[in-house]
Formats: structure tokens, sequence, C-alpha cells
């Protein structure tokens, strides 16, 4: 699987942790286990984009996807700045369900531009992106370890 098929399917469970998410009631054991699952998820996604992905996007595929991949880290930095919140927030506290409502938010915006914009261009990096994909699947087996 290359690159390009690991982030989408990363985008893709993250969204049905969302989707789990709104459909569970009140703050009960199973609807903060789902979060912090999509916490976890977003977590080692941003981390294995901005290691290995985006420094192939800002090398080797021009000036045009520079400003895309910058756009892309301030939005993984919103996104941290939420997760950290809500890593200190008590589920039980009604502002913990405002904030993840956000990060949904701003996520399911980000996944929406990277796929629009940003992973079309990639299709530059040819053969490259199997490369990334062997690589970013070494580094989701590290992080189960």
């Amino acid at each position: 699987m290359n690159a390009l098929d690991m982030l989408r399917k990363d985008h893709e469970r993250v969204r049905e942790l969302f989707s789990e998410y709104d459909t569970l009631s009140g703050d009960g054991p199973r609807k903060n286990e789902v979060a912090r699952a999509a916490l976890h998820e977003l977590e080692l996604h941003s981390r294995i984009e901005e290691g290995l992905f985006y420094p192939a996007m800002r090398v080797r595929t021009g000036k045009d996807c520079i400003s895309l991949v910058k756009n892309s880290l301030n939005e993984h930095h919103e996104m941290d700045d939420l997760i950290r919140e809500l890593r200190n927030t008590d589920p039980s506290d009604p502002e913990f369900d405002e904030k993840f409502q956000e990060l949904m938010e701003n996520a399911q915006e980000h996944f929406g531009e990277e796929e629009a914009e940003m992973f079309p261009r990639a299709q530059m990096l040819g053969n490259e992106l199997d490369k990334l994909g062997l690589r970013i699947q070494e580094e989701k087996q590290n992080a189960q370890i």
C-alpha cells in the first residue's frame, strides 16, 4: 500500500471514530474510549505526516506545494493544541464535548483539503510513494509496541 492509500485509510479510520462518537449519548465509558482512540489516531497520523510525508512533499514537488505543507502544519498545530486541552479535560466536563466537536470539525476540514489539494499533487512522488508507504507501516508498527 502506498503512502497516499495509507494516509487516506487513516483519515477514514478517524472519520469512523468521529461518527461513532456522535452516535453515543451522555459521557459514558464507551464515548470516552472512542474519543481517546480518535486522539491517539490523530496524534500518530500527524507525527507520520510531519516526519515522513510533508518533508517528501516539500523537497520533491516544488514551490506550489510548499504553501500547502505550511498550511497543513499550521492546521496540525491547532489540532495539537486542542488535543492537549482535551487530554487535560475530564470527559464528563461539558467543555470536553465542545472541544472535541471543534477538533472533529478542524480534522474533517483538514482531511478534505489534503485529499482534494495535496494528495493529487503528491502523485508527482511516483515510486517514492511506495517507499513512504513502507516507512509509514514501520512507524505504525513501532507505535503499537
